[in-house]
């Protein structure tokens, strides 16, 4: 789906994402599995962390972090 497609099911999309936000303890991680989702659905090549948060204009090591992956300590 292209950004424009995705924008025109947001509110659908919201609602489905909204049945989720029981699983998550901060607004971050809510809003990091929308991204999340909308990168899947989207028609970029590569569906990775790097790639989904490059497209929503987020630091790929924030999408990495959510998802407990390349974690530095």
């Amino acid at each position: 789906m292209t950004l424009k497609e995705l924008k025109s099911i947001g509110r659908e999309l919201t609602l489905f994402l909204a049945m989720f936000a029981g699983c998550f303890a901060s607004l971050a991680g809510r809003r990091l599995l929308s991204i999340y989702v909308k990168g899947q659905l989207s028609d970029i090549k590569n569906k990775n962390c790097e790639a989904i948060a490059l497209k929503f204009d987020q630091a790929p090591r924030t999408l990495q972090r959510f998802f407990g992956i390349n974690q530095v300590e």
